[in-house]
């Protein structure tokens, strides 16, 4: 049953035209659902971690990454409106697309692209076509007509279901495929993108169990992050120049 007294009159055509297009928790739960999306996000990596270790199908594996990503993408969609809804002062927030996969894995991939430039560059290169392929630009998208974010949202489920190939005539898994989403999906592609999740989920997790819906974004955490060091990295040039300046004097 769906609870809506507090929902706002504007929306209710729209929700019981398609009650799945839209949500209406109250404010007061949602640091409690971003939460639990970054908890179970984790756990997915973990699950992640050990079908590598096993070297079980990498299909499987590429699915619990997407779903980890999607989990990510649900967290920061959650704080988005709730700000949203904070900052009118509604008792409870509309979130739409909630149940949109490839929405929530392109809201996903605009984070995770931030965060891999500003914490690891060195392995980008392993991991980039994965992010490419999650966080599809509009543009991109209208391109190829198609909804941004569907490339990531149909691999996700090519990853882990048996399908039927009709240019070939035949049934098959991921590990059966010979296209460019298994070029990606490697093992040294989805390690480093488990890395960049898990990076991202833990911070932005931290964040919101201090400051609930004040958090931030993670790819704003970690800008942060990058201006302290770079803060950190001027004021050690500083104290080098002032001791030069200082032993040179006394010379």
């Amino acid at each position: 049953m769906f609870d809506l007294l507090e929902v706002p009159e504007e929306y209710l055509d729209g929700f019981l035209k398609d009650p799945r297009e839209m949500i209406f928790p109250p404010v007061a739960t949602l640091s409690d659902g971003i939460k639990k999306c970054l908890q179970n996000a984790l756990r997915l990596c973990d699950s992640v971690d050990a079908l590598l270790a096993s070297g079980q199908d990498l299909g499987h594996a590429s699915f619990l990454l997407l779903t980890s990503m999607e989990e990510l993408g649900k967290a920061c969609m959650i704080l988005e409106m709730g700000k949203e809804a904070k900052k009118k002062g509604c008792k409870v927030a509309i979130i739409r697309q909630f149940r949109d996969h490839p929405e929530k894995l392109w809201r996903a991939g605009i984070q995770l692209k931030e965060v891999a430039v500003e914490t690891q560059p060195h392995t980008f290169p392993d991991f980039e076509g994965i992010l490419l392929a999650v966080w599809q630009s509009d543009e991109s998208a209208r391109f190829m007509g198609i909804k941004r974010g569907s490339l990531a949202s149909i691999h996700r489920e090519y990853g882990l279901y048996v399908n039927y190939f009709p240019h070939s005539k035949t049934w098959g898994a991921f590990k059966d495929r010979f296209d460019r989403f298994t070029a990606i999906f490697t093992h040294e592609g989805i390690k480093g993108m488990i890395e960049l999740v898990r990076n991202a989920c833990s911070r932005f997790l931290n964040d919101v169990e201090t400051k609930q819906l004040d958090a931030r974004e993670p790819k704003d955490l970690f800008k942060c992050i990058q201006i302290d060091w770079e803060d950190r990295a001027t004021e050690r040039q500083l104290s080098k120049d002032r001791h030069n300046t200082r032993f040179a004097s006394k010379r």
